[in-house]
C-alpha cells in the first residue's frame, strides 16, 4: 500500500481502470481531505456532503474502465463533485423554497398579529417532538451530532457503529424529521385559515 503513495494520480487513475482496488483506496485517502470542503462549501451541510462524498467515490469505481481515458484526474473529480452539488441542490430547491415560504408566512401573520400571533419556540418544540419520535438508536445519534456537536467519528467509536451507519442514521432521522415539519406546518395552516375565515 505504502508504495502507491508515490504514484501520482494519473498513474492512480490507470491501475484503478484495470481494477486495482489499492490504488482506489489510496485515491479515496489522497482526495477525500480536498473534495469534502468543495462538495460542503457549495451545498453547507455537513451530513450531505459526506453522503455525495461516498456517492462520487462509488460513482468513480462503478465507471472505473472510462479512467484509462482522463487526462487530467483532480479535474476529472472537481467536475464529478461539482457536478453532484448542483444536483443535490436543484433537486432540493423545492424543499428550500418551501422552507422560506414558511418562514415568511410565520413572519408576516405574527407581524398582523401584533407580534403576539406565533410563539417562534414552538418550531424548536414541534422538533422536539419529531426527536422524540426517532428509534432509539436513531435519537441517540441525532443527539450526539447535534446536541453535543460530537463528529462522525467520535460518535461512532461512542456507540460502537461505523461512521456509514452514524451517516445513515442521521439521513434517516432528517427525512424523518422533515416529514413531521411538514405534517405539523399544513395542520398549522389549515388551524390558521379556518380561524382568519371565521372572523371575516
Amino acid at each position: 500500500m505504502t508504495r502507491y503513495r508515490s504514484y501520482d494520480d494519473l498513474a492512480l487513475f490507470r491501475l484503478i481502470a484495470e481494477g486495482d482496488d489499492l490504488a482506489f483506496t489510496e485515491c479515496f485517502h489522497r482526495y477525500t481531505p480536498l473534495l469534502h470542503p468543495y462538495i460542503y462549501k457549495l451545498i453547507h451541510s455537513e451530513l450531505w456532503a459526506e453522503d455525495l462524498l461516498q456517492n462520487l467515490f462509488s460513482k468513480l469505481w462503478h465507471n472505473r474502465a472510462a479512467l484509462q481515458n482522463v487526462e487530467n484526474p483532480s479535474a476529472y473529480l472537481y467536475r464529478i463533485a461539482a457536478n453532484l452539488s448542483f444536483d443535490f441542490l436543484k433537486h432540493h430547491a423545492v424543499e428550500v423554497k418551501a422552507q422560506y415560504w414558511l418562514s415568511r408566512q410565520l413572519y408576516q401573520f405574527n407581524k398582523d398579529m401584533g407580534g403576539e400571533g406565533i410563539d417562534f419556540r414552538m418550531y424548536e418544540r414541534i422538533v422536539d417532538e419529531a426527536v422524540k419520535n426517532l428509534s432509539e438508536q436513531r435519537r441517540r445519534v441525532y443527539l450526539l451530532k447535534y446536541e453535543e456537536g460530537l463528529s462522525y467519528e467520535d460518535i461512532a467509536q461512542r456507540l460502537h457503529i461505523s461512521r456509514n451507519t452514524v451517516r445513515n442514521h442521521l439521513v434517516e432521522s432528517l427525512q424523518l424529521i422533515r416529514d413531521y415539519l411538514k405534517r405539523m406546518a399544513h395542520l398549522f395552516f389549515v388551524a390558521i385559515s379556518f380561524l382568519i375565515g371565521s372572523d371575516l
